[in-house]
Parts: structure tokens; sequence; C-alpha cells
């Protein structure tokens, strides 16, 4: 035979909770749950997708897949600087040969964002820095994203990025 309470024993009758105890605890987490809403909320940037379409063009570029990465892009976008507007085959052509170029970025750390602005410290890995004996380069990824589309994007490595190489490597 069980003790009471102990295993084995009956369910206790629910029906003798106090209700007024448990309206007001059930008042309490609604409170609290909005406010924690409203506190994430504020905290949220202006546009949050915009790390979001980050990491997807991250993705898609490392996956060397053109058509999403070109997918990413709203149809006024220019890339690292030039004059808009850029055409679409052009900015077609910037992704296709980062592509030949066997383009790979990581991410390093957390975004800086401001608006709709992100920037983001990556490792950049390049045929053309492999080729020098790098397996990568620090760089900047730089974007403004607005309504989930890039209307601007740059990849720029660090300007010391060469102090990376080797005296082997310059002769």
């Amino acid at each position: 035979m069980s003790q009471p309470g102990g295993v084995g024993a009956p369910p206790r009758n629910l029906s003798v909770v106090n209700r007024p105890l448990v309206g007001a605890l059930l008042l309490c987490l609604a409170v609290g749950a909005s406010a924690a809403s409203l506190v994430l909320a504020h905290d949220a940037p202006a546009d949050a997708g915009a790390v979001v379409t980050v990491r997807s063009l991250e993705s898609a570029l490392n996956a060397h897949d053109s058509e999403s990465v070109v997918g990413l892009f709203a149809s006024t976008a220019n890339v690292q600087n030039q004059h808009p507007p850029q055409t679409h085959e052009q900015i077609q052509g910037w992704i296709d040969e980062l592509i030949r170029q066997d383009i790979h970025l990581a991410a390093r750390g957390k975004p800086s964002e401001s608006g709709t602005e992100v920037t983001w410290r990556i490792w950049l890995d390049l045929q053309m820095y492999r080729a020098l004996g790098l397996a990568f380069v620090p760089a900047t990824l730089r974007a403004q994203v607005v309504n989930r589309g890039i209307t601007f994007l740059s990849i720029r490595p660090d300007p010391d990025w060469t102090s990376l190489l080797s005296d082997s490597a310059i002769t």
C-alpha cells in the first residue's frame, strides 16, 4: 500500500483550486508577455529582415547559387559604389565573376546595424587570394536592405590585406 501523496496516490481534486488565485496568475502571465513583446519590438532594428537577407546572401554565394543571389537584389540595386542605376545584367555579371573566383564568405562576430544598413566583418575567400598563398583575407560587407531587397552591396577587402602576403609570395 502506498503512502498518501506517494506513488499510486490518486490525483488531487483540481476542482478545489483557488480560482481567483489562478485568474490572477494568468493575468500576470499575460501582462508579462505583453511587456516582453514591447521590449523585444523596441530592440528590433527598423528592418529586422536586413540581417536575415544578408545571411541569405552569404549562404547563396557560398553555394554558388547565382539565381538565388540575384533574387535577393532589388530592381534598383547597385554594387561596389558604381554609379547607379546598374542593369540587372551588370549585377549578374559581377556575381558570376565572384562565383568563377570560387567565392566563400564567413561572417565574423555580429553585424552592425544602422537603420536599413548592415555592416559585417567577414573572411573573404577567392581563387585570386588562394593563388597568392592566402586562404582568406579580412574584409567588410556592407549592404543596404529595403523591404528585404538589397539595394546596395559592397564587399571590400581590408586596405592592409597585402600585409598578409609573405615575402616569398611577392617575389
